[in-house]
This record gives C-alpha cells, structure tokens and sequence, in this order.
C-alpha cells in the first residue's frame, strides 16, 4: 500500500521528446505497438496546422502535447499527482526558455506532421485562402 508521504518519480518528458525527433518510423505503423499507434495519432492531430514559424503557436500547443506524452507514458493518475504537474509546467516553461529546446519541440511538431493521415490535413491548410484553426479549437469554417 503506498503511503502519503511516498514520492513517485517521473522521468523528463525532454528525453522522449528526444527520442522523438530522432526517431524515423513514424511514418511505419509496422514498427509501433497499439499505445504509441494511438499516441501517435492524437499528436499527430494536436499539431497538424501548427506552423513552427510561429513562436505562439508552437507555445500554445506545448502543453497539451507534453500533456498527452504524459498520459500515455505515465497514466491517467499522473495527471492528477502534484509532482507530474509540476514537472510538466518546469519543463514547459524550460522549452520556452531554451532556444535548443524550443528547436527540439519543433523537430517533433514537423516530425509529427509527417504520420500518415495528417498530410491531407496539412497540404489543405497551406492552401490559398485557408483558415488556420487555433490548436484544440474547432475551424470556423466546419460552422458555416
């Protein structure tokens, strides 16, 4: 049974983002189990009209990115546990701060524009004359 005064220790979200940037098979569905699948895909829909060229928009899509890299790493209840968010909010307020760092989100935001099934996405936002919908908000034009 685990106590109050038990600590839980969570790794830096900053090593997977890593990983991330590096990693190749993205794009392979072959090569990832069912959670990464499923990961993979909320990021890859969290980010898909992000412009990394945009300072404010990659800082608004930081920390329901890093967010949802926690769920799926560390669970549901890790939401919930004071030191996950604190962790959460010091290494989103380190990626602002470091230009390597904000670098670093960049490569996984481009990265993750690449998974299949966001190209569409993608190729229509940087069409002529189209909307670009903030993160997580809907695109006025499914309204009109």
């Amino acid at each position: 049974m685990r106590m109050a005064s038990d600590s839980v220790t969570y790794p830096s979200l900053i090593h997977w983002l890593r990983a991330a940037a590096r990693d190749t098979s993205w794009s392979e569905p072959h090569e990832r189990t069912a959670r990464d699948r499923v990961l993979r895909c909320r990021l890859g829909e969290l980010v898909r009209l992000v412009d990394v060229r945009d300072r404010d928009a990659v800082a608004r899509v930081r920390m329901p990115l890093l967010r949802q890299v926690a769920l799926s790493e560390w669970g549901v209840a890790a939401l919930s546990d004071h030191a996950a968010l604190v962790l959460l909010r010091a290494e989103d307020r380190l990626i602002a701060a470091d230009h390597r760092l904000h670098r670093l989100m960049c490569e996984v935001i481009e990265a993750l524009r690449r998974v299949p099934g966001t190209e569409i996405a993608v190729a229509a936002s940087a069409a002529p004359g189209a909307t670009h919908a903030q993160p997580g908000s809907p695109d006025k034009s499914e309204y009109s």
